[in-house]
């Protein structure tokens, strides 16, 4: 069996996992990088370290002096990589000329893809000697057709610059869709035909898939679209874009507003973390409002994906941070959900929240909905090991 080390590397964290074969040896995050207060989260303990980078943390993960490893070496890497494009459709065993075109595309991942970038480089010029393979969000939705990755605009715009949708968090939607598969066929003896997976977070998408394929999902060109999410406006009139440019804020500005002062964070006022939203639920009317938009954003994204793309629904999955752990949430989307018939098991639904496994949160008879702990790092294991 195989050592696998799976990084994956955030605008300002990296999150590391070694595996053998399929079973965790250790892992660990590093957090707060590129700060003065960066510590390492490792087995209960939070280690300050000063300011280090992320190629400081991946050497540090590497020393042997460390011993963050247990000893192992691994016999290759695992990157998560947010943004393939339209060339990378498979998880690739990355060189350096690929790195090059991965680098053109940093500006459509602007937090996610530089930083693992940088990481993948580090270790091909300090480790040569092991084997880096690149794990695409994006490669998941490569099946779509036109119908559903062209934007109404000129289509100068996609032939000379590639704008399309491509879609984001396909990682976990595919490690879903296998574990979904697992518990349909358990329950009804065969795979169902027509899913719906939610990946809630800080980041949201939802994806449509047809017999084990996706074939439409809630974000766009870039993770700033789709639902709501938590610094994210998600979907808007993007004349609101010109309007604003057109009042003397800058483009810089704007972009990081969008990006980073949206969604949740601007509609509740008081945080991006459904937490503590969810606490002031009954008695702030921003917070409120902020769940109740959430909700009916997620409900709507569900709802037209099994009216048009899918035509009907046979099992819908909740994961992320929010699709497992909010209780409320999941209520709340449902009560704009009736004319497709769910029907929560309420005290169920409840308990998911504490189960840290897959959970079956309808009431019977009716279509399944099922609570599914995401494993990323699990599925770039998997796909590291079929190109080493």
């Amino acid at each position: 069996m195989s050592t696998i080390l799976v990084c994956n590397a955030g605008s300002s964290s990296l999150k590391y996992t070694l595996y053998y074969g399929d079973s965790v040896i250790t892992k660990g995050v590093f957090e707060r990088l590129n700060t003065d207060s960066t510590f390492l989260n490792v087995e209960n303990k939070k280690i300050p370290l000063g300011r280090i980078s992320h190629e400081d943390s991946i050497s540090f993960i590497l020393n042997p002096d460390n011993g963050l490893l247990k000893g192992y070496t691994p016999d290759a890497i695992g990157h998560r990589i947010a943004h393939g494009g339209a060339l990378f459709k498979e998880a690739t065993l990355l060189c350096e000329e690929n790195i090059s075109i991965l680098e053109s595309l940093n500006i459509l991942a602007p937090l996610h893809n530089p930083p693992a970038l940088s990481c993948i480089k580090f270790i091909m010029k300090t480790f040569p000697d092991i084997k880096n393979v690149g794990v695409f969000d994006t490669s998941f939705y490569k099946d779509f057709d036109e119908r559903h990755f062209l934007y109404p605009i000129p289509k100068k715009y996609y032939e000379n610059y590639n704008i399309r949708k491509y879609g984001f968090h396909g990682t976990s939607h595919k490690y879903l869709l296998q574990e979904v598969n697992k518990e349909f066929k358990k329950e009804f003896g065969k795979e169902p035909e027509n899913i719906i997976t939610c990946h809630l977070g800080n980041g949201s998408s939802i994806s449509a898939i047809k017999n084990g394929t996706c074939i439409n999902t809630s974000m766009g060109l870039t993770p700033l679209g789709g639902v709501i999410m938590g610094t994210r406006c998600g979907d808007m009139d993007p004349s609101v874009v010109s309007y604003i440019l057109d009042q003397g804020i800058s483009l810089k500005e704007l972009e990081d507003d969008l990006s980073n002062h949206s969604g949740l964070l601007a509609l509740s006022g008081i945080s991006s973390d459904i937490r503590d939203i969810s606490k002031e639920y009954n008695t702030n009317s921003d917070a409120a409002i902020a769940i109740d938009m959430l909700s009916m954003s997620i409900a709507r994204f569900i709802a037209s994906s099994a009216a048009v793309d899918l035509g009907k629904i046979d099992v819908l999955v909740f994961s992320g941070g929010i699709g497992t752990n909010s209780s409320l949430i999941r209520e709340q989307i449902f009560n704009y959900l009736n004319i497709f018939g769910f029907k929560l098991d309420l005290d169920l639904n409840s308990i998911a929240c504490q189960s840290s496994g897959n959970m079956k949160i309808s009431a019977d008879g009716y279509i399944p909905v099922f609570v599914i702990p995401t494993d990323e790092e699990l599925l770039i294991c998997q796909e590291t090991q079929k190109l080493i």
